[in-house]
């Protein structure tokens, strides 16, 4: 499956699982942001087998999350979402928006601005 018809269900399962109340991931993600994510770009939590498929179709290396400048999207991986601590999920959010914030794919970079931000 390509990864825009993957993201495009992905948004659509989102949409429908929103309506009938909020995961305990988007909850736990919710909390973590607090207006970290840029307006414009998307995150998807992502299950185990939508995760694999992102990841390679990405070309990603991350366990925990990634960001595609190109899509406007940041993908975390639902069972790290659930397993992190907050103050953990929120460096890692805040490491994915360092990527979008700089506009570059370096870890240095998305690094630093995490850690001045957060």
């Amino acid at each position: 499956m390509k990864a825009t018809t993957l993201i495009l269900l992905l948004l659509f399962m989102g949409l429908t699982a929103h309506a009938q109340g909020i995961s305990p991931a988007r909850a736990k993600f919710q909390a973590a942001d607090r207006g970290l994510v840029p307006t414009g770009y998307y995150v998807i939590i992502a299950d185990e087998q939508a995760w694999k498929e992102l990841k390679r179709g990405w070309h990603a290396e991350s366990d925990a999350a990634f960001t595609n400048l190109a899509a406007h999207k940041i993908v975390l991986r639902e069972s790290y979402v659930l397993s992190a601590s907050p103050e953990i999920l929120r460096h890692v959010l805040a490491h994915e928006c360092g990527h979008i914030r700089t506009g570059s794919s370096s870890e240095v970079m998305a690094e630093s601005w995490a850690r001045e931000h957060i």
